[in-house]
């Protein structure tokens, strides 16, 4: 398949430290976008293959990829250097933050599909409360949880993240209106 063959080379690439041009789409930004990536880590999750590498000219910044996302790629000749401490920066990276939510009964497939995991704290006939342990980027990961849920559903905290859904939604509107 596409994702194992992705994963497979981005793995070798990994390996030789060789830099990969990508082209990556998300659910949750509007079109795809080109980056060049050094691949450090490729693992399997249930989410699919992931690959965690650092964006070239972004600071180094450690970002996660979904092998199904990547449209395209190509190894470069160009070579990184695997940095000491990339282990530590990959697993700061992968922290999940906890948002409490509440989602009716008929979105908790999309707290399952984008969460690491979720507990249910509370409940009552129509709706769920949710503390959901989820992956950056966690605003845009949580607004899709939102649009799935509905008018009804809503972030209780942290209250930073209260407008998930309303700017994903936004995001996807302007993409699709603009076609």
């Amino acid at each position: 398949s596409w994702p194992e063959a992705v994963a497979r080379r981005l793995r070798t690439a990994g390996a030789e430290r060789r830099r990969v041009r990508i082209t990556y789409a998300t659910a949750w930004r509007t079109g795809a976008v080109d980056r060049v990536i050094e691949p450090y880590r490729v693992i399997r999750t249930r989410r699919g293959w992931e690959i965690d590498a650092a964006v070239v000219n972004r600071d180094s910044a450690i970002a996660t990829f979904v092998a199904s996302g990547i449209r395209s790629f190509e190894v470069l000749p160009d070579r990184f250097r695997r940095p000491p401490d990339i282990d530590q920066r990959i697993e700061r990276h992968r922290r999940t933050v906890a948002v409490d939510m509440v989602v009716p009964y008929e979105a908790r497939w999309a707290v399952e599909l984008h969460a690491e995991s979720a507990e249910v704290i509370d409940l009552d006939e129509n709706l769920l409360r949710i503390r959901a342990h989820l992956l950056p980027p966690v605003a845009s990961r949580l607004g899709l949880v939102l649009i799935a849920g509905g008018p009804e559903a809503r972030v209780t905290a942290p209250a930073n993240l209260r407008s998930a859904g309303r700017d994903v939604a936004r995001a996807l509107l302007t993409h699709h209106r603009g076609r």
